[in-house]
């Protein structure tokens, strides 16, 4: 049985004519080994060039199939859909694809080995954010990349479809299946060891509005418009029930480029990202304090602190050096202090002893 006779890939679009054609020249390609594979465009009713686009593609390759919804249903939205048409297929896996995204196809090799085996449940085709093959928390980030995963249609059944139409509204609706299959089954988790299939080529701005994109906000609910990335994942990280699992992975995933950073320094990053964008959204740091551990909340109060805290702190007390090198100034409230400084200990650097 060829492997076109089992994925079925699925692309969302909107309003994005360069970014679709870019991708569909990458995808049916020549030397795509995914050109005749049944794809179904899910046109989130675009008003702009989409359906020129695709019309012009159907016409040389007549496996691609074009449904354009009759009004917007929103980004996420459209994700389920994909995941519901694509489970629904009758193909052993579905490949759901954005708009945006470009393809190297040089190890499909190893894709197509996983899938002919027939006994995994997901199958990364990108691993950029895995650094540790089995780290749960490193792959539930990167399976938060749509087109990061291949599943097996089996695994989407209707508990989870419901649970995914309940996170349209905070994002990440792809973890109700991805997790459930990566803290639940690991055995059944592919990784690739030779590269990756697909990757985010152009960088994303840091808010770009995705979860709103073509809405009127003014009919929009305010949970809909304020959340971003980071709290909709602590949202959407819910679904697992094993609270050990759970604490570790809100502990080590990062949606920064510093995966190395603090769990602190996270936390700042939030804030000051809620702050700068959402305009201080107190309901999205309320959410966050509620949903992470003891521990995290008093690394969070402390990240608090520190964020709102500092100017004020820095207002009422203010340390400056004074001319005379034996001294220096304290401004407390207003009132100016000298102390004597301290003379500074010598030390030997060869033995490690003070004087």
């Amino acid at each position: 049985m060829t492997l076109n006779s089992k994925i079925q890939i699925l692309l969302i679009t909107y309003n994005r004519t360069y970014y679709l054609e870019r991708t569909l020249k990458q995808i049916l390609a020549d030397n795509s080994p995914i050109k005749d594979f049944d794809i179904t465009i899910l046109n989130n009713a675009s008003t702009d060039e989409t359906d020129d686009i695709i019309n012009k593609y159907q016409k040389k390759f007549p496996n691609l199939k074009h449904i354009k919804h009759p009004i917007n249903i929103g980004g996420n939205a459209n994700i389920v859909r994909a995941f519901e048409y694509g489970a629904s297929s009758g193909k052993e896996y579905f490949w759901v694809l954005c708009d945006d995204d470009a393809y190297d196809f040089s190890n499909w090799k190893e894709i197509e080995k996983a899938v002919n085996a027939q006994k995994y449940d997901l199958i990364f085709t990108c691993t950029r954010l895995i650094r540790e093959p089995n780290d749960i928390a490193q792959r539930i980030h990167q399976a938060t990349y749509l087109p990061g995963c291949i599943y097996a249609s089996r695994t989407l059944t209707s508990d989870i479809l419901q649970s995914m139409h309940d996170m349209i509204i905070s994002m990440f609706s792809q973890i109700m299946l991805s997790a459930n299959i990566i803290c639940e089954s690991p055995e059944k988790v592919y990784v690739p060891n030779n590269g990756d299939i697909v990757e985010r080529p152009d960088p994303v701005d840091e808010d770009d509005g995705t979860l709103v994109r073509g809405c009127n906000l003014q009919y929009l609910h305010p949970d809909r418009i304020n959340v971003f990335w980071h709290i909709g994942f602590i949202r959407a990280i819910q679904i697992v029930k094993d609270k050990r699992k759970r604490d570790y992975i809100i502990q080590n995933v990062r949606f920064t480029d510093i995966f190395e950073s603090s769990f602190y320094e996270y936390m700042l990053f939030i804030i000051n990202y809620n702050a700068l964008y959402k305009n201080n959204n107190l309901k999205n740091l309320s959410d966050l304090f509620l949903e992470i551990n003891c521990k995290q909340k008093s690394i969070f109060l402390c990240a608090w602190l520190m964020y709102y805290m500092k100017p004020f702190f820095q207002k009422i007390f203010s340390l400056k050096n004074s001319k005379n090198k034996k001294h220096k100034v304290v401004t407390i409230l207003g009132m100016k202090f000298k102390f004597k400084r301290k003379k500074k200990a010598k030390q030997y650097a060869k033995f490690g002893r003070k004087l």
